[in-house]
């Protein structure tokens, strides 16, 4: 889910168990890209490393992917 009216890198919003919606942290940002903890953490603002997390191709995803397609391949 995002917050406001438009697409954005940097506002992305989670729902917390009571029920109140909350950005994410860049940390969280950093690791749903499959970034270590911290990975943006470079002196940068939280919304400019948002952006940088939100700009990241993500690889780890379709690498693994990928690997459970080769696997199945192979089995067939």
């Amino acid at each position: 889910m995002r917050g406001g009216g438009g697409a954005s890198r940097t506002k992305h919003i989670v729902q917390a168990a009571d029920g109140r919606f909350r950005r994410l942290l860049p940390d969280e940002l950093d690791q749903l890209q499959g970034f270590p903890k911290g990975w943006t953490d470079t002196g940068m603002t939280d919304v400019q490393r948002a952006f940088c997390a939100g700009n990241a191709l993500i690889v780890g995803i379709p690498h693994r992917i990928g690997q459970v397609i080769a696997s199945r391949a192979l089995r067939a």
